[in-house]
């Protein structure tokens, strides 16, 4: 019922050129920037499309492992700055994720 709602992937604009920046993202950070253990499954967006991030920039793009991206979902719906900050210490300039952002068992989180 919410996939419904939430109409098809196509509508909600993850389209050709979204596989392309997908493959892109992942093939650039092969091991997931937040735990830098596990394989990136996930293109995320740093800052949130709703929040003014880029859509198409690749710069506004990072990989995840499914733990770590459900952490940073969590994150941002409880902190609004979540984003902001992340892209704020380094994220967005393709660095490894900045210390205090690996997953941090059991989904606990230091220094942020």
């Amino acid at each position: 019922m919410r996939e419904q709602r939430r109409g098809s992937a196509h509508a909600r604009g993850y389209d050709r050129s979204h596989q392309r920046r997908r493959t892109l993202v992942l093939h650039r950070d092969p091991i997931c920037r937040g735990c830098q253990r596990q394989p990136s499954t996930i293109a995320d967006h740093i800052i949130r499309i709703s929040d003014g991030g880029s859509k198409s920039d690749l710069t506004n793009q990072q990989g995840l492992c499914t733990d770590c991206h459900g952490y940073k979902i969590v994150a941002e719906q409880q902190d609004l700055t979540f984003g902001p900050r992340l892209a704020a210490a380094g994220a967005l300039l393709g660095e490894p994720a900045p210390p205090g952002w690996a997953l941090v068992p059991p989904f606990g989180r230091e220094g942020w």
